[in-house]
């Protein structure tokens, strides 16, 4: 969904016209091109509409993301999502298939590590992670406190709190 998209989508759920949306911070007719996609519409405009509506970002970045995120970043997400899910259904084989598939994706090493502990922790192996990638976890958290700020990187310490001594 584009971002004109997900303004008309989030105005019509409000019941609002169009220039009710934009008053005050764009004109009518701009906006209606910014709907109809003819034209973009600066964050700074933008971040104004939907603090005006009250309308969440977080809501409204997720109605975009699939539309704006880089393709190589798209598989890795849905990716991620599967991992999940199969992981608090403790679908093992679904688990086992995802992971094969996260280890073919170029990059990605957190997802990755994240992917063999989840399988190990199902299968109750968690002794039997090799050093090597211990090492790579380990490694992923030597960055002084910048990993705090990365939640890739809170995500791998959520999946790799049973293997910290």
């Amino acid at each position: 969904m584009t971002i004109g998209d997900a303004l008309k989508k989030v105005r019509l759920e409000r019941g609002l016209t169009q220039k009710q949306m934009c008053e005050g911070i764009v004109s009518r007719p701009f906006y209606a091109k910014v709907e109809s996609n003819q034209t973009g519409i600066s964050a700074e405009s933008l971040a104004k509409i939907l603090f005006l509506h009250e309308i969440d970002i977080s809501s409204f970045y997720k109605l975009l993301k699939e539309t704006y995120l880089p393709k190589e970043n798209q598989m890795s997400e849905y990716l991620q999502n599967k991992l999940m899910f199969a992981f608090d259904r403790k679908d093992l084989r679904q688990l086992k298939e995802y992971c094969k598939q996260v280890h073919v994706l170029p990059g990605h090493k957190i997802l990755k590590l994240r992917s063999i502990v989840s399988v190990a922790y199902l299968e109750n192996k968690l002794e039997q992670i090799d050093q090597q990638t211990i090492k790579e976890i380990y490694e992923q958290f030597d960055e002084g406190e910048k990993w705090i700020t990365r939640p890739e990187s809170l995500r791998l310490l959520a999946n790799t709190m049973p293997i910290w001594s």
